[in-house]
């Protein structure tokens, strides 16, 4: 007897909160290539599908990390500086920074600007993501991504 298992989607909006969704509406709209960081040159209004090995383990990786997930939705839908985003996503300030580091690494930070006081100069941070969505198949994992306009 074979056993059924629906597509589950994990779907992060700019928010942070998650929901499953049972789903197979969406198909393949192509795969992403090891540059990930590439990508996001080429704003997308539409899902671009994720299923190379590499990037999709990146990804995940990034998303189970409470820390890292909470500062790429503090960034989703605004720019903010290292300092603001830490206070922000209430992380304290050593890790925050190497975790904030390993997501510039990653490519899913970019600097968008710079804050000039009198004083200092900040940069200004935002992720590559607007929405994603992870979806597991049986033994498959997808992850299907709109790209913010940098």
């Amino acid at each position: 007897m074979q056993s059924y298992t629906p597509n589950k989607d994990r779907i992060f909006n700019s928010q942070g909160h998650a929901r499953v969704a049972n789903s197979d509406k969406h198909k393949n709209a192509g795969i992403l290539s090891d540059e990930l960081a590439e990508v996001n040159k080429n704003y997308s209004k539409s899902w671009i599908s994720i299923e190379e090995r590499y990037p999709v383990q990146l990804i995940l990786e990034s998303f189970i990390d409470e820390d890292k997930r909470k500062i790429l939705v503090s960034v989703a839908d605004k720019s903010l500086s290292l300092s603001d985003i830490l206070k922000t996503c209430k992380i304290p300030r050593t890790s925050g920074y190497r975790k904030i580091n390993s997501l510039l690494k990653n490519g899913f930070l970019q600097t968008a600007g710079m804050i000039i006081t009198s004083r200092h100069r900040k940069r200004t941070y935002r992720s590559i993501f607007t929405d994603v969505i992870i979806r597991i198949n049986e033994n498959k994992i997808t992850i299907k991504v709109k790209f913010a306009k940098i």
